[in-house]
């Protein structure tokens, strides 16, 4: 069998273990809701099946590092794994990235990074006042000096970087302190993720209605499409919009209408077609015992397909090219995603915003340049 050009592993190499006690955790709610509990360090064997598997599947190989937090698996450990790539998988080219909330990050783990070329997200709620309300450490202590620290130690040290933000109804209502925070720490590279509700379907005071989420959107469109002008400021989410208006595929997944194949691999060894879906009626296999052909066969087996997953809205009020409803875990238990109205509403807001220099584009370069592109270029040229 021919060997993929790519595969793309999330590491949890301490399970849903973290420092800190965030009270919207969507991964220690799914470990809560698993029968087998894998709170612990990833073990060697484990490691050793995964690189073996990657060298006999793969020409490339992207590994994710997630958590709870997985500083908390030792310097050590990394230096470890890479030492195992190059002596199981040396035909296999590996590229790192890591997610982390950086109470632990300090001039040694940024140094690793950035001689390592690791791509680091940093979880940041956007502002000190609303990082604090429900980031907390286990101690219940505050967390957003410490992660402002860690950002300048990056910085220092120059690590590639972006903040993720989940946002929160106390984001999503003071989108003008979250904007101008991050500006003003110099957090060009950016993400933000509308947060989970439990898998109890429990209402709680963090979660977004549609409403405020679209109020969101539209004022940190406003926000990002000026700073266009004089900064290079990304943001995940309207590049990716940006890319769908000149005809190229999304990278996100809520975006293209059907998951990704990925494989997100447990502390136990345990593997889950996806980060929202590490639930005991999801999981693929084990590491240990199964290879990728295997895991492929289950995930088509369970219906975790990568094609067409989701229910595509036919409805012709929506102005989404090729939006099939957005990631399921955002769907209420009838199959209604939380979000249609604020995306059948904020599309055509932004598109009518950006049509003039979605025209410049395609004028210019035809249809051989997306957004991204454009951007790099441009900026490139700028400077």
């Amino acid at each position: 069998m021919a060997k993929k050009d790519l595969i793309q592993v999330m590491i949890k190499p301490v399970s849903s273990s973290c420092n800190m006690d965030c009270a919207y955790c969507f991964y220690k709610d799914e470990e809560r809701n698993r029968s087998e509990k894998t709170c612990k360090r990833i073990s060697d064997d484990v490691i050793d099946a995964l690189l073996s598997r990657l060298e006999s599947s793969c020409i490339n190989a992207h590994l994710m590092f997630q958590g709870g937090e997985p500083t908390l698996a030792s310097l050590d450990f990394y230096k470890s794994l890479l030492e195992k790539e190059k002596s199981i998988a040396p035909d296999v080219t590996f590229y790192h990235s890591f997610q982390t909330n950086g109470l632990l990050i300090d001039d040694k783990w940024a140094s690793f990074f950035h001689d390592n070329n690791f791509l680091v997200g940093l979880s940041f709620d956007g502002g000190v006042r609303i990082n604090d309300i429900y980031r907390l450490d286990s101690d219940k202590n505050e967390t957003s000096r410490r992660v402002l620290k860690s950002a300048l130690i990056l910085e220092r040290n120059q690590v590639r970087f972006n903040v993720l933000v989940v946002v929160t109804k106390e984001v999503a209502d003071n989108v003008n302190y979250v904007w101008q925070s991050m500006i003003s720490h110099n957090f060009l590279f950016q993400q933000y993720i509308p947060v989970l509700p439990p898998l109890s379907g429990e209402k709680r005071e963090y979660e977004l209605d549609w409403q405020s989420y679209l109020e969101f959107l539209k004022k940190l469109f406003d926000f990002w499409f000026e700073s266009l002008k004089t900064d290079y400021v990304s943001i995940r989410l309207f590049e990716d919009m940006m890319d769908t208006f000149l005809g190229f595929a999304p990278e996100s997944c809520e975006l293209r209408g059907k998951c990704g194949k990925n494989y997100v691999l447990e502390a136990d060894g345990s593997v889950y077609p996806c980060d929202f879906y590490c639930l005991d009626e999801y999981c693929l296999g084990s590491i240990l015992t199964s290879s990728f052909s295997d895991l492929d066969k289950k995930r088509k087996e369970i219906g975790f397909c990568t094609v067409n997953s989701w229910k595509k809205c036919n409805d012709d009020k929506c102005y989404m090219p090729g939006c099939f409803g957005g990631c399921k875990r955002y769907h209420d238990k009838d199959g209604s995603y939380f979000y249609c109205q604020t995306f059948r509403d904020f599309t055509p807001y932004m598109f009518s915003r950006v049509k003039p220099l979605l025209d410049t584009i395609r004028n210019t370069f035809g249809s051989s340049m997306s957004f991204t592109q454009y951007l790099l270029e441009y900026n490139r040229d700028r400077r």
